[in-house]
């Protein structure tokens, strides 16, 4: 049964609803996330008060690329599972596991819109 244009701008605005749903952090509220897991964990050596201002603002950065709900959810738990501060690769880790499943399913939905879209286009 072929996919209708309203059907297909549908699925489109889902994908943007999702997509917004899942945006990032501002900075500072990283930050903020940062701070108070390095006060519930065991900091790096090197850590003083100007290293952690560079490497909070470093990091919130880094993790910009990640929806910041699960940047939150995944520092939040970090002092509950390990003693030290994490690092950068430790917490991409987590976090690609935790976004996988909506990363997944944008990209299905994704491809399932072009499809459709091409046929349309195509049955013209």
């Amino acid at each position: 049964m072929p996919v209708g244009r309203a059907e297909i701008a549908a699925g489109r605005e889902y994908a943007a609803a999702v997509r917004a749903a899942n945006a990032p952090a501002e900075a500072n509220a990283i930050i903020s996330w940062l701070v108070r897991v390095h006060y519930l964990t065991l900091p790096p050596k090197d850590s003083s008060p100007d290293e952690n201002k560079l490497r909070f603002a470093a990091l919130a950065e880094e993790l910009r690329a990640w929806p910041g709900e699960a940047v939150r959810n995944v520092l939040a738990e970090w002092p509950r599972v390990s003693r030290f501060f994490p690092l950068l690769a430790e917490m991409k880790e987590k976090l690609d596991e935790a976004t996988f499943p909506v990363r997944f399913h944008l990209r299905q939905v994704d491809e399932l819109l072009d499809a459709w879209e091409g046929a349309a286009e195509g049955g013209r």
